[in-house]
């Protein structure tokens, strides 16, 4: 036997015993398959050319190959922009944990400054206002009854016998007495314009605006 098959081969195969012809991965076209027989005393015996088509499957079909390219550009597209997004919510949620790093930064630096002014301004011993705040609210006070017209008081208080009571109970007991002064004080003098502030050591004074000497 021997055989060609048309639109694949050029020629036909040699002649052979075998008389089975197998194909593979034919590229879509038209074929037409065509096989002779010799037979012992040389006679040759032809069939009629067996004429077949081979398609392509439809993820090869002509409209899909066209629509490749904007498919393929259509999917890099999507890649990207999933890219893009990804880099986008990823930068997201940086910026949110740096601003919520920030933030809590902030309320820290915000109640340490908080702290320091409160350590620069209130007496630690009495909880009243030192000498340092005491100088500044009686300077803008002055200032502002004088352009006002108001009267302004102001009352020293000093501690008799302090040091020999501090000397015989001992400094825990003498810091007991200036607490207990500082509330008496407070409740005594404190008002929404007024100051208690503790002056130095036994002393403590009150600033008074709007208040007459009588």
């Amino acid at each position: 036997y021997r055989a060609r098959l048309t639109g694949y081969e050029p020629a036909y195969t040699d002649w052979e015993p075998a008389s089975q012809y197998t194909y593979f991965n034919l590229p879509p076209g038209d074929y037409a398959f065509e096989a002779m027989a010799r037979g012992p005393s040389g006679r040759i015996s032809e069939i009629e050319p067996f004429e077949f088509q081979v398609t392509p499957p439809w993820f090869r079909s002509p409209w899909i190959e066209n629509l490749r390219l904007p498919i393929m550009a259509g999917l890099l597209a999507v890649l990207i922009w999933l890219y893009m997004r990804a880099r986008v919510w990823r930068l997201e949620g940086e910026r949110k944990r740096l601003a919520s790093q920030v933030q809590q930064r902030t309320e820290a630096l915000v109640a340490a400054n908080r702290k320091l002014k409160q350590m620069a301004e209130i007496d630690e011993l009495t909880g009243i206002a030192n000498r340092r705040s005491f100088d500044q609210f009686l300077r803008r006070q002055i200032a502002q009854c004088h352009a006002a017209e108001r009267p302004l008081a102001l009352a020293l208080i000093d501690l008799d016998q302090f040091k020999p009571y501090n000397d015989r109970y001992g400094h825990l007991a003498g810091d007991r007495v200036l607490r207990d002064t500082a509330r008496c004080l407070e409740d005594g003098f404190g008002s929404g314009e007024s100051l208690v502030a503790r002056f130095g050591g036994d002393e403590f004074a009150a600033v008074l605006p709007g208040m007459d000497a009588e």
